[in-house]
């Protein structure tokens, strides 16, 4: 008797003949799941109203065919005007999922609402897949990524043991997969000469100055130092920050530490990640700042800003928080944030956009220079 596997036979359209797709087009998302075609398919994506990605418009394309037989006649855009979810993979392409009460009009009126609904009626039955936006998804919501600075060392060290009591507390199973190993302090100044490092031995001497400030075991020798990564978020970062050398000149920012299941090296990166289905910014970073490192933003952190927008990336954004006693935020106290004015577009305490020029006006007004 044939198992499972070898009597699954992968979608392929025959040359010159229309592909047969019984129920490409399904109004419940179980049923999409359970579709023969998409029974070994692990991974889904996301796309907005009116998306114009080439995911949708190769199944726009194959419905067409499929259907009338004829590309001169028009494909009933209606079906794509909604929240469309499709399989994520090469061999799995035509059917697709389009969550009801979510048409260009509701998501842009108030996209988060429109992404509730949708969280509520991919997840009323409990799936072993994973599910993230397309592209089109994280233009305006994007996911969150935490820089935790400060020029005082001290406040920073205290945040870092609110976090380390908070994990050891914890119970082993009650950590994320992806909790990380070890909190460092890193000085700004050796983190952005490792960005800026151009050469081999550039590199090389940037990496050993940022080994010796984590204090890892000895010996640390070139080895060691070799097995040192740099994380995508946090490079990103770093070559966005390099005009702020002379300004955080002495700074200092939070950095997780993840010891390598492959050679055991460390990789370095700032925490943060993905944003669930109906989830802000905001929230993003606060409860992946939580899971991943155990800091509290709301008993930890002030909220300083988002960094503008500056690369052709929109998928990821990065907020600026400050340990308490920093950041502002009480009255009288002065907010630290004249060195990253130029890069802040948002008080996440209003969460509504705020020109530059506003903020500017502000620290005028409180007299910070």
């Amino acid at each position: 008797m044939p198992n499972q596997m070898t009597s699954f036979t992968k979608f392929r359209p025959e040359k010159n003949k229309s592909p047969t797709l019984s129920r490409s087009h399904f109004t419940n998302f179980d049923n999409l799941v359970k579709h023969k075609q998409n029974l070994h398919t692990g991974k889904y994506k996301v796309h907005v109203p009116g998306c114009e990605c080439d995911r949708i418009k190769k199944i726009k394309k194959l419905r067409l065919l499929t259907e009338n037989d004829s590309p001169d006649i028009d494909l009933d855009e209606s079906l794509f005007d909604g929240l469309t979810v499709v399989p994520d993979g090469k061999n799995v392409l035509g059917t697709f999922y389009m969550c009801p009460n979510t048409s260009a009009f509701c998501f842009e009126a108030n996209q988060l609402e429109c992404e509730a609904v949708l969280r509520e009626a991919v997840f009323e039955v409990e799936h072993s897949f994973k599910i993230s936006f397309a592209q089109c998804g994280l233009t305006s919501v994007p996911n969150a990524m935490a820089i935790i600075a400060s020029k005082d060392r001290g406040l920073l060290e205290s945040l870092r043991t609110a976090a380390c009591d908070r994990k050891a507390a914890a119970a082993e199973n009650s950590l994320k997969h992806d909790h990380c190993d070890l909190l460092f302090i890193l000085s700004f100044d050796k983190l952005v000469t490792l960005a800026n490092s151009k050469t081999r031995s550039q590199r090389k001497a940037a990496l050993n100055n940022v080994a010796l400030e984590m204090k890892l075991p000895p010996p640390v020798d070139d080895e060691k130092i070799a097995k040192l990564k740099i994380a995508y978020h946090l490079e990103t970062a770093l070559v966005r920050l390099r005009e702020l050398v002379k300004n955080m000149s002495g700074g200092f920012i939070v950095v997780m530490g993840r010891v390598s299941s492959g050679d055991g090296g460390w990789e370095l990166d700032l925490p943060g990640g993905k944003r669930h289905i109906g989830e802000s910014a905001e929230c993003c970073v606060e409860r992946e700042l939580y899971e991943e490192t155990s800091i509290k933003l709301a008993e930890d952190c002030e909220w300083g800003g988002r960094m503008s927008e500056r690369d052709a990336s929109k998928q990821n954004c990065f907020y600026f928080l400050f340990p308490r006693g920093d950041g502002g935020g009480g009255e009288g106290e002065e907010r630290n944030l004249d060195p990253l004015l130029d890069f802040l577009t948002i008080d996440t305490n209003d969460t509504n956009d705020v020109p530059v020029e506003s903020i500017r006006l502000e620290l005028e007004q409180a007299k910070i220079k």
